[in-house]
């Protein structure tokens, strides 16, 4: 349409005004090419990122399971052992 308005107002100022709408056009294709890229690179960072923290909770959720485990044997051992003292304490005074 642009380009129609100049061959119309004369041929004098047509190449340049032509090379103008060609660089502006090419300029804001290569705009819209960055954005896309850097919105794509966005979305797999953002992927990337949201699987990170998917695996992240699973360990933690593993280690947590696991540190409970531990500190329940911890716990049943330590109260045996407690026990086991208790009984050879009062074993050790029937003897004396």
């Amino acid at each position: 349409m642009f380009q129609v308005f100049c061959r119309l107002s004369g041929n004098s100022n047509f190449r340049l005004i032509q090379y103008r709408v060609l660089v502006e056009s090419s300029s804001v294709c290569l705009v819209r090419e960055a954005v896309h890229g850097l919105r794509e690179s966005a979305a797999s960072r953002t992927s990337r990122l949201q699987q990170e923290m998917s695996t992240m909770q699973d360990s933690g959720s593993a280690v947590k399971a696991e540190w409970k485990g531990y500190t329940e044997k911890a716990e049943t051992h330590y109260l045996e052992d407690t026990a086991a003292v208790e009984s050879g304490k009062k074993d050790m005074e029937e003897v004396l």
